[in-house]
């Protein structure tokens, strides 16, 4: 009972001093915002490393245990640091590999596009021009709209170089900057190392302001988020890199141009539940009629749309199970507002977020039923 007091007299304090703080600063709104960014600023190293330690902790996870079962002890005793130490060796090779060959030959593509597009449109022109001369009911049909949406000049617009430039210079300081970078590293390394250490301390901080019974039930919960949230994660980019491999391979059977760069494109928009290959697939079909006709569109049209079922029917239920188990309008509805709000980051988020309150929802309306039972 002691205890129980002892906690509200410290959150009584906690929340009067908050109250304090803000009543002193609300005229000086402006520089509390800035504040709070330039502290989120400091502390950037820290989320991105909370955030890489959360990914590889699967992975590194799994090596451990296989290591507990050696029969060296030296391996059996530093099974940890061993695991943490082979899977940042092997980001550290999967990511030169692909910064040294894959990103110069995408980024070759796609200037050689731009530079050709206007070819590609004008052979488009003269070809849709003989099929209105043939097909009457074509006359009415003004392609000159649609073309001018993909010009060069429109690309460029949409993708805003200057907010790019920006994007991209802040990247680069960031993840250039050998103290930003190391300490990234190191954060995350340590999370790994430490993370029974970290969740302890997690656990004694909920302590102070939860009894036994609600920590037990938030305990329950945060378990229930990371089960949906890494199987979601790891799903998502698993079955990313298949759709994209698998995307590559069947553009390069149909002979379209650009084939590494539509199947980075399909894999990386597959993130996205149903609107992202979308959108992919629309591009390429796009791109595959500009530049090989309609009948390399046609092929590549119909090669996607199996592609797409194969991943939706097969790949995607095998990977992810029933994990997400929320019904298509949620998922629109989650992506729309995810969208809308956050961005990209918001759309691939927003899902497993629907999730996660839907499994919340239901467990507490299946607990407050227990009750009333």
């Amino acid at each position: 009972m002691a205890k129980i007091k002892w906690q509200r007299w410290v959150l009584y304090f906690l929340l009067g001093t908050a109250l304090i703080i803000v009543y002193k600063m609300v005229d000086k709104i402006d520089y509390v915002i800035a504040g709070i960014y330039k502290v989120l600023g400091l502390l950037k190293p820290f989320f991105i490393g909370f955030a890489l330690a959360y990914i590889l902790n699967g992975p590194a996870k799994k090596l451990e245990g296989l290591l507990k079962k050696s029969r060296v002890k030296f391996i059996r005793n530093k099974s940890r640091g061993i695991s943490v130490f082979v899977i940042y060796l092997a980001l550290f090779i999967i990511v030169s590999t692909v910064l040294r060959f894959f990103v110069p030959a995408i980024s070759k593509s796609f200037s050689d596009f731009i530079n050709n597009l206007n070819a590609y449109i004008n052979a488009a022109k003269g070809y849709l021009d003989n099929l209105k001369e043939r097909f009457d009911f074509l006359g009415d049909f003004d392609y000159e709209k649609v073309f001018n949406s993909v010009s060069p000049k429109s690309i460029i617009n949409y993708i805003n170089l200057n907010d790019l430039n920006r994007y991209a210079q802040g990247v680069f300081v960031f993840t250039s900057g050998v103290f930003s970078l190391f300490l990234t590293i190191i954060i995350s390394i340590y999370m790994l190392l430490d993370k029974e250490y970290l969740i302890e301390i997690l656990k004694k901080l909920l302590g102070i302001f939860l009894s036994e019974g609600k920590m037990l039930k938030t305990t329950s919960y945060l378990s229930r988020i990371d089960v949906i949230f890494t199987k979601f994660i790891y799903a998502q980019l698993t079955d990313a890199l298949i759709i994209g491999v698998l995307s590559t391979i069947a553009l390069a059977i149909c002979r379209v141009k650009y084939a590494v760069l539509l199947g980075f494109l399909i894999g990386l928009m597959n993130l996205i539940p149903y609107f992202g290959a979308i959108i992919a697939c629309a591009i390429a079909v796009l791109v595959s009629f500009l530049t090989g006709g309609v009948y390399q569109a046609i092929y590549v049209l119909v090669t996607l749309i199996v592609l797409q079922q194969i991943d939706a029917n097969i790949i995607g239920p095998k990977l992810i199970g029933d994990t997400l188990d929320i019904k298509p309008i949620l998922v629109i509805l989650a992506i729309t507002l995810g969208g809308g709000l956050f961005g990209l980051l918001g759309m691939f988020l927003s899902v497993p977020v629907m999730a996660i309150l839907k499994a919340l929802v239901t467990e507490y309306a299946q607990n407050k039923k227990t009750k009333i039972v």
